[in-house]
């Protein structure tokens, strides 16, 4: 099964696919403000959408953590 890349996940995916380090920042700060705004309109909590946001948001830690 193969499961839907939202919008807002691009720049998480550019991060995670970065190799120059300087720009993984920046690619992060990007991710985390577009999750922000996509949790502005309602969205269901059982959705594969916000298991995809909790996933995403843990890998934006490890990815800060490196």
């Amino acid at each position: 099964m193969t499961l839907p890349i939202y919008p807002w996940q691009e720049p998480y995916l550019a991060a995670a696919q970065e190799t120059d380090d300087s720009k993984i920042p920046g690619h992060l700060l990007e991710a985390i403000a577009a999750i922000e705004q996509r949790l502005l309109s309602p969205i269901d909590v059982n959705s594969l959408e916000y298991k995809a946001i909790e996933n995403t948001r843990r890998g934006i830690d490890v990815l800060r953590q490196e």
